[in-house]
């Protein structure tokens, strides 16, 4: 403010001096002395447009930087051209879980899980959330055939639980729906695994299970009656009871659980097989050959989940125009013949599994737009462990 005054007051000081010499308040007669006035009078207003301008350009911003990703800085004339600092929230990395702050794993602690699996109509997932808030949009629960949900715009509040039903409803905070009529089936009853993905894809939590059989022996001795002389009549009444429980243990190797050979459009488009890994532990299929009566085509690395199949076409489009989903491998060269032929799984030399169609031995065949499908993933090595499916649906 005082540098202002100044300017003002120089300004008028310069009027002033220039209105008396113009009116003659400064009396000379000498011409000299006049210009010498003129001169004097321009050297002040040069001096005072110097001054202002060096006024102007003295106030400017500095840096006001203050590498910080959480604050908003500012520097105005609004701020006296001095830097000021707004906190920005919420904002991930600043040490503390704000609300509506959510996936900042940096600030807030992430422990979400499944937690339960009813494969019971009516079928659901029960997923719960043991730390902080956060948002499941775009989040994905899947099964190893390719069955997805994607969860809606949805906040998982902290220490709370919400469940996934296979059927349809009205979504809400502790319940959300797949959208499946009401007896659809996604969870199998022989055992299966789930996945949790987050909206990038990655893992976040898989659920696996097996079915538990109970069986009760009851076992009762007959009455004896022993009788003497003296009509002494002795019974004598034993009940054992015992109960055993059994748990069901899937095979120990993978299984060829489905063959689509002859199909409705053209064979070397629409073929498929399927495998099933009957384990609770993850395996490897890299290294896996498949071989018919002609040929033998090598599965690339990937992994087959506990429980859960992979399905293998000779044509990714073809496959995809049948059913409306993708297949896990395309490319397979095995051209299965429709009057017979059968396959074999081999690992290091090693047949692993097989079956055969179209023959004696093997009295099974499929009819067109047909299936051959393994009957609970049983393995005898004979046509009994199989059935024709009439509907193929590889996808659910």
């Amino acid at each position: 403010m005082k540098s202002d005054f100044l300017i003002i007051s120089i300004i008028i000081l310069v009027i002033l001096i220039s209105g008396c010499t113009q009116t003659g308040y400064v009396v000379n007669p000498n011409e000299n002395a006049t210009n010498m006035t003129n001169e004097t009078t321009t050297t002040i207003q040069e001096s005072t447009t110097s001054t202002i301008a060096s006024t102007v350009q003295e106030k400017h911003c500095p840096a006001c930087n203050d590498n910080n990703s959480c604050t908003e800085e500012k520097c105005s004339s609004e701020t006296n051209y001095e830097c000021t600092y707004k906190a920005i929230t919420p904002c991930c990395s600043n040490g503390v879980c704000e609300d509506n702050e959510f996936n900042c794993n940096e600030d807030c602690i992430t422990n979400i899980s499944i937690t339960n699996i009813n494969y019971e109509s009516p079928e659901w997932v029960e997923i719960k959330n043991s730390g902080d808030a956060a948002n499941l949009t775009g989040w994905t629960l899947e099964d190893p055939k390719n069955h997805k949900y994607t969860f809606p715009n949805f906040i998982f509040h902290s220490n709370s639980s919400v469940k996934i039903h296979t059927g349809s409803g009205t979504n809400n905070q502790t319940d959300l729906y797949w959208g499946y009529s009401d007896n659809a089936s996604v969870w199998n009853t022989e055992g299966d695994n789930a996945t949790l993905r987050n909206e990038k894809g990655d893992i976040v939590d898989e659920y696996s299970y097996l079915p538990t059989t109970t069986t009760t022996t009851t076992t009762t001795t007959s009455t004896t009656i022993t009788s003497t002389t003296t009509t002494t009549i002795q019974e004598t009444t034993t009940t054992t009871i015992a109960t055993t429980t059994s748990t069901t243990i899937p095979m120990n190797h993978l299984l060829i659980s489905e063959v689509y050979y002859d199909t409705l459009g053209t064979d070397s488009k629409e073929e498929w097989i399927s495998l099933y890994n009957p384990n609770e532990n993850s395996i490897d299929l890299g290294g896996y050959i498949i071989r018919d009566n002609n040929d033998n085509w090598t599965i690339p690395s990937q992994i087959i989940t506990g429980m859960g199949y992979k399905i293998i076409a000779r044509d990714e489009t073809g496959f995809y125009n049948l059913y409306s989903c993708y297949p896990d491998f395309d490319g397979l060269t095995l051209s299965l013949a429709n009057t017979g032929d059968n396959l074999t799984l081999e690992k290091d030399e090693q047949e692993i599994d097989f079956v055969e169609w179209g023959n004696d031995n093997w009295n099974i065949s499929s009819g067109t737009n047909s299936s051959i499908i393994r009957i609970n993933n049983t393995d005898t090595n004979s046509s009994a462990d199989w059935t024709i499916n009439q509907i193929p649906d590889p996808c659910n």
